[in-house]
C-alpha cells in the first residue's frame, strides 16, 4: 500500500493526503470552524427568521392556508415526474389558482421558480 503525499490547499505543505485536498489538521480546523459558525449564526438569526415568517404569514394568509390544505390533502405521488419538463422528479406543489386549493401541479425545483 502506498501513501500519497500531496500539497495541502490551505497550509501549502506536503503532507499525507486527506479529504478534498486538505491535510488532516487543516480539514479538522475548517470543519470545526464551519460547525461552530453555523451554530452561532443559527442562534443569532432564529428570532429574525421567526419574525420574518410571522410577517409573511400575516401578509399572505390565503397563500399559507391553501398551501397547508394542499400539503395535508394532496400527496406528491412516488416517482412522479415534473408536469412541465417531464425530466426530473416532482418535489413541489404549484397552485395556478388559489381559489382551487386542491388543484395543484407537481413540479421539480427547476421549473417551480419560473412560475
Amino acid at each position: 500500500m502506498t501513501i500519497v503525499n500531496k500539497i495541502c490547499k490551505k497550509c501549502k505543505k506536503l503532507k499525507k493526503h486527506h479529504a478534498k485536498g486538505f491535510c488532516k489538521c487543516c480539514y479538522n480546523s475548517e470543519y470545526n470552524y464551519k460547525t461552530n459558525y453555523k451554530r452561532v449564526r443559527s442562534t443569532k438569526d432564529k428570532e429574525k427568521c421567526r419574525k420574518y415568517a410571522l410577517k409573511y404569514r400575516k401578509n399572505n394568509k390565503k397563500k399559507c392556508k391553501v398551501g397547508r390544505k394542499a400539503k395535508y390533502h394532496v400527496k406528491i405521488p412516488k416517482n412522479q415526474l415534473c408536469q412541465r419538463c417531464n425530466k426530473e422528479k416532482a418535489v413541489l406543489r404549484h397552485h395556478e389558482d388559489y381559489d382551487k386549493p386542491l388543484k395543484v401541479e407537481f413540479l421539480c425545483k427547476r421549473c417551480h421558480p419560473k412560475q
